[in-house]
């Protein structure tokens, strides 16, 4: 387990099976998960956090959002995409504050056409953002040029000092470095 500070918490991800990180927020009456992962273990992590909960998942993809069939939430923010999926939840389709320091962003990525970030106070929770895609021409890693340079905008015009990202060993990089890693994706 990470602690980013000290009411927000961070379930590693897992290779195999594979799962995204599970993020907890404690407020005082309440607690907010980002994902919910696949494994029991990530189930286990959430229980530690008081009900009532509000999850808000980032991507409809498996490794965030399998257990998401659980009795987990009373509320439940997704992306349209995750949506159209599950049938349920809050589709976020502008910026959305849904508490005072915690707003929910549609984004275009290089992994979804249509996913959510989430901005915890200084916060932000990119997730799969920066999610390596296939392999392309000569065997460089393929991405889309103008979904990467607006990726590069809005972290740039974000007010936040630390980034999170989903299945990377560092996962919380300053805003400098974060950058660095978006703009390595262009060349």
């Amino acid at each position: 387990m990470i602690e980013i500070k000290e009411n927000i918490k961070v379930f590693e991800y897992n290779v195999a099976p594979i799962s995204a990180e599970v993020i907890g927020i404690e407020k005082e009456d309440h607690s907010i998960i980002i994902d919910c992962g696949t494994t029991p273990e990530a189930l286990e992590f959430i229980d530690l956090f008081k009900m009532p909960r509000t999850l808000i998942l980032t991507s409809w993809h498996p490794d965030h959002a399998f257990n998401e069939s659980c009795d987990l939430c009373t509320k439940l923010y997704v992306s349209s995409t995750t949506a159209s999926q599950l049938y349920k939840g809050e589709a976020i389709k502008t910026p959305t504050e849904i508490e005072p320091g915690v707003v929910i962003y549609p984004i275009v990525s290089c992994n979804d056409n249509n996913m959510i970030v989430v901005q915890v106070d200084d916060v932000l929770f990119l997730q799969d953002a920066l999610y390596r895609p296939g392999i392309g021409k000569y065997g460089k890693k393929a991405y889309d040029a103008k979904i990467v340079e607006q990726l590069i905008s809005f972290i740039e015009n974000s007010s936040v000092s630390s980034f999170c990202i989903s299945h990377d060993d560092t996962f919380v990089y300053s805003k400098e470095a974060i950058l660095s890693k978006f703009k390595e994706m262009t060349k």
